[in-house]
């Protein structure tokens, strides 16, 4: 886990990276945290490139 902060009393963003996929249900768990503004979802898994080396959307 890694948090940049823009200032002092700015927003911050947490980045999670995870050796596992997220279950569904933890993902809207994160959402529906008070403090948390949005979520974005970030699947770097090799089999999803299509032929031509292009990542595909989930």
């Amino acid at each position: 886990m890694s948090l940049d902060r823009k200032n002092r009393s700015g927003a911050a963003l947490t980045v999670l990276e995870l050796d596992e996929a997220l279950s569904p249900e933890l993902l809207r768990e994160l959402e529906e945290l008070p403090a948390v503004k949005s979520v974005k979802l970030i699947h770097l898994d090799e089999s999803l490139k299509d032929e031509n080396g292009e990542g595909r959307s989930l």
